[in-house]
């Protein structure tokens, strides 16, 4: 919903045509993810319904699904061992990041580094889902350090 009300208001169509996978075409982009996802390659779970993208919890009430969705904003905005912030130094530098495990934003702390662009780069993806299986990132290093 975010991508149609942003295109639309600055002129532009959305691409409606497939794109990679067959259950990604047309211009209601909605989906259905858990909350708690399984990293495919790194085996840990994590958050994944953070952001403005999710929009509600199923099978929880209104008010449940809201105060969870605040909660989960609040666990990384909060918590500065979860984050990793990049000073940008030069015009050559370069971030790359793994959507399936990350929440990421702007901060503006470039000024006199000249213009700052970004470029996404999509590749198709796997369905999320939550493996019960799956541990944690603290766990599995936990794990690791034992051994």
């Amino acid at each position: 919903p975010i991508f149609n009300e942003s295109a639309e208001k600055n002129g532009l169509q959305l691409y409606t045509a497939p794109r990679g996978s067959p259950e990604n075409f047309g211009s209601d982009l909605k989906a259905q993810h858990p909350v708690i996802r399984t990293n495919p390659v790194t085996g840990w779970k994590s958050v994944f319904a953070v952001g403005h993208h999710a929009k509600r919890i199923n099978e929880v009430s209104e008010a449940e699904s809201k105060h969870l969705l605040e909660w989960f904003v609040r666990l990384i905005v909060e918590n500065h061992d979860l984050q990793v912030r990049t000073r940008w130094q030069s015009p050559n530098d370069l971030a790359i990041w793994d959507n399936r495990s990350v929440y990421h934003t702007a901060t503006y702390d470039f000024e006199g580094q000249g213009e700052r662009t970004g470029q996404r780069a999509v590749s198709l993806g796997e369905r999320p889902y939550l493996d019960p299986q799956s541990t944690g990132r603290r766990e599995a290093l936990a794990k690791l350090e034992q051994q």
